[in-house]
């Protein structure tokens, strides 16, 4: 029998292995982590509202949007259609966001070189985090929004590695789908997408501008058609804890005072975001510093050639 025949086998069963593994620890921590947060109830009661024939409601006789994420409750409400048990419903659809996330990380890096030690060292940290196991659990949008910014980065870095002008229609649409798809699970995610819009506008796609904002824009469509969708059936463009919670008469040194606290008060319960932006400030300092120093390097060693 020839070598490469026998260690092809071994070879994907050592990679299915390791995959179930990450399925099991996360299976634990979810399993002794699972709670569900307050606000998560009032999502549970519009969905039970909706189910028995009252509409996307809190009180049966008033049209009020009280949930922030649509798409975590459109998730749910079918879900909840057969499960038929609300907490059951909830943690069922968390996990299978977080499977999803670990199941797309796995199956998009273990095709770089030492991509497992990658996969190992970055699930290390994401299941280490305090931040993202126990908001996994929680009953709200936390777990989908980390597959959907999972999804978008991938598909963004693969555009600003290798984008093809033949593909920028579809391109385009993929990434204003995926940026409706966030906007509808939480509207504060799009602070995560003006830099790679910009990116995306005046680098990736600087020399089909055009085709980039009309296709993108076919994509995002899903995104306004609930905001239409919510002025007709509402009556407000925005949720109404949009309006309860940035209409606040406290001055601007106490709201810096308060996310301050916040800050420290994260980093005391999850003391690995400390490392996580570390790097991510060193990495992002460190590039333009690196790139300046191999140019200079390499424009030394070009003279010195020449002098020699």
């Amino acid at each position: 029998m020839d070598l490469s025949e026998s260690y092809f086998p071994k070879r994907v069963f050592g990679k299915i292995i390791f995959l179930l593994l990450l399925f099991f620890i996360y299976s634990i921590l979810f399993y002794h982590s699972s709670w569900l947060s307050d606000d998560s109830f009032i999502t549970f009661r519009v969905v039970d509202n909706f189910l028995n024939g009252y509409g996307l409601r809190w009180n049966p006789l008033e049209r009020v949007q009280v949930y922030t994420h649509p798409l975590w409750l459109f998730l749910l409400i079918p879900i909840q259609w057969v499960v038929r048990e609300i907490s059951i419903s909830a943690y069922l659809l968390s996990y299978l966001c977080g499977i999803l996330f670990i199941s797309v990380y796995y199956f998009t890096f273990s095709k770089f070189r030492n991509g497992f030690g990658l996969i190992a060292v970055a699930l290390g940290v994401f299941f280490s985090s305090r931040t993202f196991i126990d908001y996994n659990t929680s009953g709200l949008e936390n777990s989908l929004s980390f597959l959907l910014l999972l999804l978008f980065e991938i598909k963004f870095c693969c555009l600003y590695l290798n984008s093809k002008p033949e593909n920028v229609k579809i391109d385009s649409y993929k990434i204003g789908f995926l940026t409706a798809l966030l906007l509808l699970t939480r509207l504060d995610l799009v602070l995560f997408l003006f830099l790679p819009g910009y990116v995306l506008f005046y680098k990736i796609f600087k020399e089909h501008k055009i085709q980039f904002l009309k296709y993108s824009f076919l994509g995002i469509f899903f995104w306004i058609s609930y905001l239409i969708f919510s002025i007709i059936y509402f009556g407000s463009l925005l949720p109404n804890t949009f309006y309860a919670k940035t209409n606040v008469l406290f001055s601007f040194s106490e709201r810096i005072s308060a996310g301050w606290n916040y800050i420290k008060i994260s980093l005391k319960w999850d003391p690995i975001v400390i490392c996580v932006f570390g790097l991510h400030i060193f990495w992002t300092f460190s590039e333009p510093i690196l790139k300046r120093f191999t140019k200079v390097k390499w424009t030394l060693s070009e003279k010195e050639k020449g002098f020699y």
